[in-house]
């Protein structure tokens, strides 16, 4: 099979999709099949979500009953929406010339990964918007921001009851010289934010998504206050979007924590240690604790550092050199993503810091992990 009859016969296929070419579609495959797969793909036309992709050629090996040979090529199109869905057309060549000489495929599979299901990527749905109307304002302050004044608001969301505090946007140094995977140091920008005050409650949980993934798993404690745990990166996201909230980036995160400090950690002196809880503080009592119990960073966040790991929205990378300058996540569709700032049972007091980051499976349920919420009203 020639590389360049591939190529040819994958961009006629590309460009039917794109220009939406029924008839010059059709002609891909064989008569019957063509009408699934032009009644699957004509809503995404209609909607405005369909852009192609790169195409790639994937080759599996299979076994023939008369010898052993590679299969024909099983190409792979990625069609990404706005959203960042994931949909995904596989094209299978059984014979790679029909008797006519042309390309043609006989068996082909449109598969659309689930949204939020585990181990798959987004799909095209319905986002519930976020809008300051959902929000009451309930008072403001002046911090020190960088030896400058600034003054920063807070919110309470109407339908939730979670706090927040409105993050003025800026500029900072993300990362640390310390270790590999927090160089190099990246220039970031970012525009303003809400985010939640505390890491989402057992409380917040319940009422939302109607369910206790806690219970009965050992090294927790129930409450209202207590931090939701056992919660996965998809279960966490999937409380999101029932509110138009998203996970913090990796960049907001850090951002945040620091409130334009350039310190490891966001107070002026680590004798007392009581702005976190981590394996030194929390003493006999080796579980998650009632969060806004320790000293809040200047934005009135409470356990930035130590009590639960919180889920970023960023994909896993050992180093900081793909960072996007506006702070937007890292999307590879990795099965790890970034948690940040340390827990109850961090040996390291480093692992609290700002700087310092580490991964989880994306569908890792633990005493460890938690999260907060980031909300950009329109």
């Amino acid at each position: 099979i020639q590389k360049e009859e591939e190529n040819k016969f994958l961009q006629r296929f590309q460009e039917a999709l794109q220009n939406k070419n029924i008839e010059e579609l059709k002609s891909f495959f064989p008569k019957g099949k063509e009408k699934e797969f032009i009644h699957k793909i004509q809503p995404l036309w209609k909607e405005g979500t369909l852009k192609i992709g790169g195409c790639q050629e994937v080759l599996k090996y299979m076994k023939d009953d008369k010898k052993d040979r590679a299969a024909w090529p099983i190409y792979k199109i990625s069609i990404l929406s706005p959203q960042k869905a994931n949909l995904i057309v596989f094209l299978e060549n059984k014979k790679p010339l029909n008797e006519k000489g042309k390309w043609e495929i006989q068996d082909f599979k449109l598969e659309i990964k689930a949204g939020g299901e585990e181990g798959n990527p987004l799909m095209p749905q319905r986002l519930v918007e976020c809008r300051w109307d959902d929000f009451i304002f309930q008072g403001s302050q002046t911090i020190f921001w960088e030896n400058r004044q600034r003054m920063i608001r807070f919110f309470r969301h109407k339908l939730t009851g979670i706090e927040f505090t409105e993050v003025p946007g800026g500029s900072f140094n993300m990362g640390s010289p310390k270790k590999v995977n927090t160089r190099p140091i990246q220039k970031i920008h970012l525009k303003d934010f809400l985010i939640s005050k505390r890491e989402i409650t057992q409380g917040e949980w319940v009422r939302a998504m109607k369910s206790q993934p806690w219970l009965g798993k050992k090294g927790v404690q129930r409450g209202e206050n207590y931090p939701a745990c056992f919660v996965s990166w998809y279960d966490a996201r999937k409380f999101c979007r029932k509110y138009g909230f998203s996970l913090p980036s990796e960049a907001q995160w850090e951002y945040a924590y620091r409130a334009g400090s350039l310190k490891d950690f966001y107070i002026d002196s680590l004798k007392s240690q009581n702005f976190l809880w981590y394996s030194v503080t929390v003493g006999q009592e080796k579980w998650p604790h009632e969060v806004g119990q320790r000293i809040p960073n200047a934005l009135d966040l409470y356990d930035m550092a130590g009590n639960l790991w919180e889920w970023c929205q960023d994909d896993w990378s050992f180093d900081l050199s793909h960072k996007s300058k506006d702070g937007s996540p890292y999307v590879t569709y990795s099965h790890r993503a970034v948690v940040r700032g340390g827990c109850w049972n961090s040996l390291q007091l480093e692992e609290c810091s700002a700087w310092f980051r580490s991964a989880r499976y994306k569908d890792n349920r633990s005493n460890e992990v938690g999260f907060r919420v980031v909300a950009i009203p329109k």
